[in-house]
């Protein structure tokens, strides 16, 4: 997996990190106090099982930020460069991982506050653009796109979605988002509050003109 090369020198935004199970998201300028406030947050949240290491969420944020960092545009100085992204890993995806980007913090921070989804008609709507669009990355196994961790977070958001009974009549046909990095099924519910508000100027300019995010 990538690294940072340092640990002491921020990276574009600081040192962000997304528990999507969750739905808290925070940003650090400095490493050693984000850790210990992860493990802090994760203590306090026993029944989700997460790892309070420290050695072990050090490695996890250290991680996150470096994947973050190979899909922000020329932020790969701040990774190790004897340690490219693995293979199949797409550059969309590794966003998805790191969270910041949209993908898991976007939806993360949705679910964590509620999962309130936008109405079924604007839901429809959105993934009729999503199901059109050139972006939709319709691979056949979404889940090979992510590390196993990111796609098991992933799996446990849809499974939210499922029970909440939300789902559009293109669901068959959407994909990954190659522009956000997101699981549309779940994006095309999301507020849009929340997509901006976890959205950088690199992917926003990577979206399709015809986006439903550009257009609202």
């Amino acid at each position: 997996m990538p690294s940072l090369k340092s640990r002491t020198q921020c990276p574009p935004n600081g040192f962000i990190h997304t528990e999507a199970q969750t739905g808290w998201t925070h940003q650090w300028w400095d490493f050693e106090l984000a850790v210990r406030e992860i493990r802090d947050h994760r203590l306090g949240n026993p029944r989700f099982n997460l790892a309070t290491d420290i050695e072990t969420i050090r490695q996890e944020l250290d991680q996150e930020n470096a994947l973050r960092c190979l899909s922000i545009r020329n932020a790969e100085i701040y990774v190790n460069g004897d340690a490219p992204p693995p293979k199949h890993i797409a550059r969309p995806a590794a966003a998805v991982v790191a969270g910041v980007v949209s993908g898991l913090q976007t939806i993360g921070a949705w679910l964590g506050k509620g999962g309130k989804p936008v109405a079924q008609e604007l839901a429809n709507s959105r993934a009729g653009v999503c199901v059109k669009c050139p972006k939709n990355n319709r691979v056949g196994d979404w889940k090979s796109l992510f590390t196993k961790p990111a796609a098991a977070l992933l799996q446990k958001e849809i499974e939210h979605r499922n029970k909440l009974k939300l789902q559009t009549p293109f669901d068959a046909d959407l994909g990954v988002c190659d522009a956000c990095g997101c699981v549309l099924r779940l994006k095309t519910h999301t507020p849009l509050v929340d997509i901006v508000e976890h959205m950088t100027e690199n992917i926003k300019n990577d979206l399709h003109p015809d986006c439903w995010i550009l257009k609202e």
